[in-house]
């Protein structure tokens, strides 16, 4: 398969934290789908899961990391703000009056 230039343009680039590989094909719209790598780095570790992601996606930034990393990121910030919620309520200056 002849790749056209701007399939050469999305391979090797960064989108937030997805690296593109490869393309994929095209979705049932005919949108390309890339395979991208996640390299966030969550906890001391590398996330490197491979996820398929359409190229409108990424350049658009409503894709910029994998699900898996989305969620872990938002379960530690809610955890984060309940931990200081839970830990101050008993302090005059929180306390509503």
């Amino acid at each position: 398969m002849a790749t056209s230039p701007k399939v050469e343009e999305m391979i090797g680039h960064t989108f937030g934290y997805l690296k593109v590989l490869r393309l994929v094909g095209t979705n049932k719209w005919r949108a390309r789908v890339y395979e991208c790598i996640c390299l966030e780095i969550i906890g001391g570790r590398k996330c490197s899961n491979l996820h398929r992601v359409v190229g409108h996606d990424l350049k658009s930034g409503n894709t910029s990391r994998c699900l898996e990393c989305f969620k872990r990121k938002r379960r530690a910030r809610s955890r984060a703000y309940y931990g200081w919620l839970y830990s101050n309520k008993n302090d005059s200056r929180f306390v509503n009056k």
